[in-house]
């Protein structure tokens, strides 16, 4: 959604009559499209404040079900993370419609399309948030069944006085949403039917298997990865070659995809957790997966995610490898002089020996119990 989109003038602007309820709500501006529906900035005349109402292109049985569904089911649910249903209608008894509380964000996809992948304080934060929405839908007995990271829409992204980003999110389009008790709706896969994207897919759904909290795991641990790596896990040709990927291929660890960041043990551990094959072997809830996500130490994954080299001149000064400084023992041309290297080598052996003698004088003065403190805070491993 636009962020300036509270800025417009409240001009009406011109839409179908056929679809829109215009006698309640006053259309400001179209705020997204698909290729199913429209979504719209509203004022609602009534009660002056503004909503955003989702309406349909296509007026077909399936679409109507589709939209009355999505209703149903965001309607049941009250949570900080989840965009709030507050009406559901059809213009003329037979155009579907659907009011929503309108919050103004970005989605995780377009934010990974602009600015790269999240950082891993920012990754957590967002799983963290959207699996605690989940867990109150798992709760109410509801799956959203299409998690995505266009489905994940970052609504704040203030900085507080420490200057650490505070991130909020909420997750949006429940269309394909069921309660557990009814079965899916297919899109067909050797004889069977299917339902969501294939890039967040769960292999369980590709071999036929009941949807379940376990299967929404897999969706978000997708999710989880393209977010800290800017790409999902499988990516093939066409739907059927991707998820083939989910079902048969191993998963990659996050390294692999994004070779510029070091992620922890700790991270690729819940990451690939969410993503089993076996979904026996993933987190069982989404309470499970907020557990290990509340044991990260992102402070620690952080300073750990990209690791710049170094440069060490000729006269023995680190500088970082982006310095705009010049290497004093470099010539005007940026070239070695010829007759520098023996000093260079003969610079490297006494700073060497100078260090090893200072060492060892400094384990000569110290006490055999503060070596031993030493070596003990020396030998706790980080993230």
């Amino acid at each position: 959604m636009d962020r300036k989109a509270d800025t417009v003038q409240e001009n009406e602007i011109a839409v179908d009559a056929n679809i829109f309820p215009l006698d309640r709500y006053k259309p400001l501006k179209e705020i997204g499209t698909g290729a199913e529906g429209l979504v719209f900035l509203c004022r609602d005349r009534l009660l002056k404040k503004k909503v955003a109402i989702k309406c349909l292109k296509t007026l077909t049985p399936e679409h109507f079900v589709s939209l009355q569904r999505e209703a149903k089911a965001t309607g049941h649910l009250q949570h900080p993370n989840i965009v709030t249903v507050l009406d559901f209608g059809a213009v003329n008894g037979l155009a579907p419609y659907m009011v929503l509380d309108y919050v103004r964000g970005t989605t995780i996809e377009q934010i990974i399309k602009e600015t790269g992948p999240l950082n891993t304080d920012a990754a957590v934060a967002v799983m963290k948030q959207t699996a605690s929405g989940l867990a109150h839908a798992h709760h109410k007995g509801i799956f959203h069944r299409d998690i995505k990271s266009s489905n994940i829409l970052v609504v704040d992204r203030s900085q507080d006085d420490t200057g650490s980003q505070n991130l909020k999110v909420k997750i949006v389009d429940f269309g394909l949403a069921t309660a557990k008790h009814l079965n899916q709706e297919p899109t067909i896969l050797h004889g069977r039917t299917i339902v969501g994207t294939p890039n967040y897919m769960p292999p369980d759904q590709a071999l036929g298997y009941t949807y379940d909290e376990r299967s929404e795991m897999y969706s978000l641990g997708c999710v989880f990865f393209e977010a800290l790596t800017g790409v999902p896990p499988f990516q093939g040709d066409n739907a059927l070659a991707t998820i083939n990927m989910h079902a048969n291929l191993p998963t990659p660890a996050l390294s692999d995809r994004n070779g510029n960041r070091r992620y922890s043990a700790a991270l690729e551990a819940i990451v690939a957790k969410c993503l089993k094959k076996d979904r026996d072997q993933r987190f069982q809830t989404m309470e499970e997966l907020l557990e290990a996500l509340n044991g990260l130490n992102t402070r620690t994954v952080m300073t750990q995610e990209i690791i710049k080299p170094v440069l060490v001149t000729t006269g023995g000064f680190i500088l970082p490898s982006n310095s705009n400084i010049k290497d004093p023992g470099l010539g005007p041309e940026g070239k070695r002089p010829r007759e520098s290297y023996a000093q260079t080598f003969l610079g490297i052996f006494i700073a060497l020996f100078i260090v090893a003698l200072a060492t060892f004088a400094i384990n000569q003065m110290m006490k055999p119990s503060e070596i031993g403190k030493r070596t003990k805070l020396e030998s706790i491993s980080t993230f």
